[in-house]
């Protein structure tokens, strides 16, 4: 069962993995939607007027 290391920057756990086809590189669910889940960042779009 090889080890691998979590991709969660905040986390950087080692999990061993079962079957590496089925391996997102996280090691919990919570890792996997920290990283993957966040709100992009806004973008305001300013328009300027110039007399």
């Amino acid at each position: 069962m090889p080890e691998k290391k979590c991709q969660n920057p905040n986390c950087d756990k080692t999990y061993h993995v079962n079957e590496n086809e089925q391996d997102d590189g996280f090691c919990c669910y919570a890792c996997w939607e920290e990283v993957n889940c966040k709100e992009p960042e806004k973008i305001i779009d300013k328009e300027f007027v110039l007399d």
